[in-house]
């Protein structure tokens, strides 16, 4: 329509508009190309439906062309950057909260899955048999207060042979539920263990961490997968509270205490145990 009214002022204005809302539509990859389709269309068009380009225009209808069109395109790009910003930030977060997703929802039916296999082995355990047991060690009390030893001692076999069936199947309990927790525990090396950490961080787009081992033990037993995971989630939340501030992430000696009052009065038992820290606000020594 600019060719045809031969530079027409109001559709000079158009091209300015034109230009502003296609950028704002649209990414600025798309919006070249369809730039320089659309010009070369619109001549390849008017050349064949009209015949030859015969366009005459005086020096400020030119100026003005070439100012919209420079100008336009600088101010649509503006726009169209903060917008396409946006949209990325937007499609890494939904990129992100996808995978912990798909994670928790593995870690919850787990859960559920192990919760089930508990009750399950509790109810083969023959716990449901508890409240019947009581009820025996309730009259047998009755039958010694009355004196009746025949039939305290009729209902203390009855608890024997009870409690020792009981007794062999949740003796089992304990090595069933190792399974339930599923966990590979195994020797690994510290320093291993924290580097692993550290990468698991760096893919995660979290750099400002530090590792610090103080400690004389090399190794340590235990399930390393989950031990990373749970030191990973811990760094990732307190980064997300304090992004700029460097992460220290150290593991050192230390003790366990507690008392211990049938051994003696105001004895203190001690155990050797491993601290595992994440400090923010870390500053590396000058």
């Amino acid at each position: 329509m600019f060719l045809l009214t031969e530079g027409g002022t109001e559709w000079l204005i158009n091209i300015m508009g034109v230009i502003m809302l296609l950028i704002v539509l649209v990414d600025w990859a798309t919006f070249v190309l369809l730039s320089v389709m659309g010009i070369a269309l619109g001549f390849l068009f008017y050349r064949l439906a009209v015949g030859p380009i015969s366009l005459q225009l005086d020096f400020s209808t030119g100026y003005l062309l070439l100012y919209q069109g420079i100008f336009g395109t600088i101010i649509g790009l503006l726009f169209a950057r903060r917008k396409q910003r946006r949209v990325d930030e937007l499609a890494n977060e939904n990129e992100a909260l996808t995978a912990n997703e798909a994670i928790l929802r593995e870690q919850y039916l787990e859960t559920y899955r192990d919760k089930v296999r508990i009750i399950q082995s509790l109810g083969h355990a023959g716990t449901h048999d508890m409240l019947k047991l009581v009820e025996m060690l309730k009259e047998m009390r009755e039958k010694l207060r009355d004196d009746n030893a025949a039939a305290a001692t009729g209902i203390a076999q009855s608890l024997e042979r009870e409690l020792i069936p009981m007794a062999l199947q949740l003796r089992g309990l304990g090595g069933k539920a190792s399974n339930y927790l599923r966990l590979t525990v195994a020797p690994c090396k510290l320093w291993d263990l924290l580097e692993a950490v550290r990468v698991a961080l760096v893919q995660k787009g979290i750099k400002n961490t530090r590792l610090q081992l103080s400690t004389q033990h090399k190794t340590l037993t235990c399930d390393a997968k989950r031990l990373q995971t749970m030191l990973v989630n811990a760094v990732t939340d307190l980064h997300a509270k304090f992004p700029d501030q460097t992460l220290l992430i150290g593991v050192e000696d230390t003790e366990l205490h507690y008392p211990l009052s049938t051994v003696g009065p105001n004895y203190i038992k001690k155990i050797a145990a491993l601290r595992l820290t994440v400090i923010r606000g870390y500053r590396l020594p000058a």
